[in-house]
């Protein structure tokens, strides 16, 4: 992550550090897709995010190595496993360890986005918006601060508390993401400790933060990443609505990150009856690394709804 943890594009297919389950252990905890569950070993505890995987079988669990302190509020993976190495080669028994997994109460959340309106600077603002909120994210009990998009990157920061986080913190935060002038938008109720803030430049939504509610978290971010005007949706971007009032032509995630081929892409040429060999050649996903040709696969073969995104 110290050279492709810089580059937004690489950050499309799993933005967010996460933990994969399989989907009937995540129902047996009462654990549903995105909860945030506390991992514990002899060694140490983290917090994740759940991820219901078609690939993890029943009592298995999957973290990628590569999140860390740089991007997460724990040390991710290596807080959980053994110490333990090799006597002949000195190789760290890294690869696995027993865990203990339950629901995680953080009831305080928050999320905070910034990105650029100049296109020529975006790339280079992002990583300077990243490398000053790395220190902030041990303060809390869950943290993950990561490069959304692709050539004009949104900085995308998440917190959760088990207590109410610190006005001052808050405030501090602002200030960093330059989210603390009189130019933005705000909204604050005091009485159930909701406060939210957007910075509208050039037409274009490039700073966010959302405490105490968070219902708009998805739209509004996929808002930022497609560079959508805001002149139908800026008297909307403080609401607590789950889903964008004026219907965006938001693109989704990204499954093939080596070519920029989205979800709703690959599902539409599903849809209008396109085999695995005619997506390879209309779309060109799976024809570089292959690394997600086991997903698409998968997406021939279940339901839109099943396919956990």
């Amino acid at each position: 992550m110290s050279r492709t943890g810089k580059t937004a594009r690489l950050y499309g297919h799993v933005d967010e550090p996460r933990i994969d389950l399989a989907r009937s252990d995540m129902d047996r905890r009462n654990i549903a897709d995105g909860d945030l569950v506390r991992v514990t070993s002899r060694r140490g505890t983290i917090i994740l995010r759940a991820h219901a995987a078609e690939d993890i079988r029943s009592g298995q669990a999957f973290v990628a190595m590569h999140w860390g302190h740089n991007s997460l509020s724990s040390a991710g993976a290596n807080e959980l496993t053994l110490n333990s190495q090799d006597p002949f080669s000195h190789q760290p028994e890294f690869k696995h360890a027993a865990i203990l997994i339950e629901k995680a109460d953080l009831p305080h959340q928050a999320l905070l986005m910034r990105s650029s309106a100049n296109a020529e600077e975006a790339q280079s603002q992002a990583l300077l918006y990243m490398a000053a909120l790395t220190p902030w994210l041990s303060r809390f009990d869950y943290a993950t601060a990561f490069l959304a998009g692709r050539e004009h990157p949104v900085v995308v920061l998440r917190i959760a508390s088990a207590t109410p986080i610190p006005q001052e913190w808050i405030a501090g935060l602002d200030a960093l993401l330059g989210l603390d002038g009189e130019d933005c938008l705000a909204y604050s109720d005091t009485r159930r400790n909701i406060s939210k803030k957007a910075l509208v430049d050039a037409g274009l939504l490039t700073g966010l933060r959302l405490t105490g509610e968070t219902a708009a978290a998805n739209w509004l971010r996929d808002m930022m990443v497609e560079r959508t005007p805001t002149h139908d949706l800026r008297r909307w971007l403080l609401a607590p609505v789950t889903e964008a009032p004026v219907r965006q032509p938001g693109r989704g995630r990204i499954v093939c990150n080596c070519l920029n081929v989205a979800e709703t892409d690959i599902r539409t040429a599903i849809a209008d009856g396109a085999g695995f060999a005619e997506l390879q050649v209309k779309l060109r996903c799976g024809t570089a690394c292959g690394s997600c040709v086991p997903e698409i696969r998968r997406m021939f073969a279940l339901p839109a709804g099943d396919l956990a995104a």
